[in-house]
């Protein structure tokens, strides 16, 4: 029968900060165990659920370890205008770079895994559904704040305690470790938390397009989501730079690293739709603005290409 994990996770206990509204709410509707992986499937009817409707899952793997590696998979995004993404939530954790333990290279290879793939099409911050086709009920479902949310209930149970957290990030999991080190913070308060956004820097359309940022919030119902002393002001230049700011200046503990090319295809050609050298122009003016802000915490790692 389903089981709840509510009550697991203090973090949101009296708290009114919406980015904390689903912890501890998580409800369990099966739990598979693979070796050292553990695979649950979420009731969507608590919050957790995919683009199309299919039911949210995330992993972990114990290593015995005090440190936790929490990776947030990518997988395109979804608005009014625009929907390129997975869909759905598969069981497992891959065996791919950062996350397989036998590589040699693989620096966190011994640590703790929490996996979670990448399904809502609205970087891990979504909190809304859509009906696009009138027919009087939804059928886009951002949930990600939800899944997120989950995962880290998921995570909390299993590793209550690590020493460090890595929030890792891919394409448009990279977008959401922008935006999840606060409740990341929540759930984590005693670790030492450090960041690594892998494709995703924060640039968007920029000045060509200020609105764009505002206009996914509004998509993903994530607007009341953004950091409560900015809200708005934090995208209002067109960027999500101004969330990592933010989150740098209001966790002095919080380290973080982020890693693109300047010419990057996926994120500047297909979603952003901005000719390569402005792209490279905002990424180069926007990560110099953070590197000179928090010298000490921020770092960035830029490579040549597309």
């Amino acid at each position: 029968s389903p089981k709840t994990d509510s009550g697991t996770n203090a973090a949101a206990a009296g708290s009114d900060d919406p980015r904390l509204q689903y912890l501890g709410q998580t409800v369990v509707a099966d739990e598979s165990v693979e070796g050292d992986v553990i695979t649950r499937t979420f009731d969507p009817a608590s919050g957790p659920m995919c683009l199309r409707g299919e039911p949210y899952r995330a992993s972990t793997r114990a290593t015995g370890s005090r440190d936790l590696l929490i990776f947030l998979q990518g997988g395109g995004a979804c608005w009014d205008d625009f929907c390129l993404a997975v869909t759905g939530a598969p069981a497992g954790i891959p065996a791919v770079d950062i996350l397989n333990p036998e590589l040699p290279d693989n620096p966190l290879s011994d640590w703790n895994v929490a996996y979670l793939p990448y399904c809502d099409a609205s970087l891990f911050i979504g909190n809304q559904d859509h009906d696009d086709d009138g027919d009087g009920s939804p059928d886009r479902f951002h949930r990600g704040l939800a899944n997120l949310s989950a995962a880290l209930d998921m995570a909390q149970e299993q590793f209550p305690e690590p020493e460090r957290v890595m929030l890792v990030g891919s394409s448009g999991g990279g977008f959401g470790v922008l935006l999840a080190p606060p409740i990341v913070r929540a759930v984590f308060p005693e670790a030492e938390l450090s960041v690594f956004a892998d494709s995703a820097v924060g640039v968007a359309r920029g000045p060509s397009e200020p609105d764009f940022v505002l206009h996914l919030m509004d998509q993903w119902g994530a607007e009341p989501l953004l950091p409560p002393d900015c809200g708005r002001d934090c995208v209002d230049n067109g960027h999500m730079t101004g969330v990592v700011a933010e989150n740098l200046r209001v966790d002095p503990d919080l380290r973080m690293a982020v890693f693109s090319s300047w010419y990057d295809q996926i994120m500047g050609d297909i979603f952003l739709q901005l000719p390569p050298g402005d792209f490279a122009h905002e990424l180069e003016v926007e990560t110099e603005l953070l590197r000179a802000a928090y010298p000490d915490r921020y770092r960035r790692f830029v490579i040549d290409g597309r």
